[in-house]
């Protein structure tokens, strides 16, 4: 696979870096891609539901049912195509 990255100039050496994207910006587009397939991924809140859910849990619209639990955002977009290599969640 190609490895593709932005390149920055810095002290007469080039530098690969990635491009930082915002946790609510991946989760937008995370959900745009679920979308076709009936899904939705979702953000837990409050401290109660978080050891049941994870930070992230993916919900079927179609039955209103969970369909996966503790969800690692950067790891679940980058299999489905959302995250590019050249990107990086930000922190």
């Amino acid at each position: 696979m190609k490895t593709c990255y932005f390149c920055v100039l810095g002290d007469s050496v080039l530098t690969k870096t990635r491009v930082p994207i915002d946790q609510r910006a991946l989760l937008a587009r995370a959900n745009r891609a679920l979308a076709a397939e009936n899904f939705v991924l979702r953000k837990t809140k409050g401290r109660k539901a978080r050891p049941t859910l994870g930070e992230f849990y993916l919900l079927n619209t179609k039955t209103a049912g969970i369909a996966e639990t503790h969800i690692n955002l950067e790891e679940f977009c980058r299999k489905r195509g959302v995250l590019k290599e050249y990107e990086t969640l930000a922190e």
